[in-house]
């Protein structure tokens, strides 16, 4: 069972401070950085074999920081190329990326991706290689032809699906890409 925080908020004060205070800086700081411990079960990706990870919900339950999150978990899995698909051009820049609960707000200070904005949208590169490229529904076009590269390249799914915000991953040994929508 994972330590998650709703659980230390639960013990009585007490042995609440008294497993806060027996932890070093070091495993506070990691603590503090953990998704798997602060996210609620319903904003953790469910387990198994799945191609579609889709998140119907209201304002405020967390879906940009539940798709930056799991966005940072595939780039470091060594997932190679990721997509991110907004409406706008605008809103894959300002919400997905550079948003309060976005991409860049949410990475580990250990593994900080850096973005490169392009009149095209922009690439989102992690430390270790992996890489994401922003897409809207203002041109569906873009997407699609992506996904015709070959293994390893991003993935969009049919119908223009560029048209709402979502992530796409792909990795070279997966059998079929991976996809979520936030």
């Amino acid at each position: 069972m994972q330590l998650r925080a709703a659980s230390i908020a639960s013990l009585p004060s007490p042995q609440r401070h008294a497993f806060l205070e027996g932890l070093s800086q070091q495993e506070l700081e990691v603590l503090e950085h953990d998704w798997q411990f602060w996210a609620r079960d319903d904003q953790l990706a469910p387990a198994g074999v799945w191609r579609i990870w889709l998140a119907i919900c209201g304002r405020g339950w967390g879906k940009t920081r539940v798709g930056a999150e799991w966005c940072h978990e595939r780039a470091m899995a060594g997932v190679s190329r990721g997509a991110i698909i907004a409406a706008t051009m605008e809103d894959a820049r300002k919400v997905c990326v550079e948003g309060d609960s976005g991409i860049l707000a949410s990475a580990k200070p250990w593994c900080r991706p850096k973005f490169e904005p392009s009149k095209n949208g922009g690439t989102i590169t992690w430390p270790n290689g992996s890489i994401a490229e922003l897409y809207s529904g203002e041109k569906p076009s873009g997407c699609a032809a992506r996904s015709s590269t070959g293994p390893g390249s991003t993935s969009s799914p049919s119908g223009g699906a560029c048209r709402t915000r979502g992530t796409c991953w792909s990795s070279p040994s997966a059998s079929a890409p991976t996809r979520a929508g936030w």
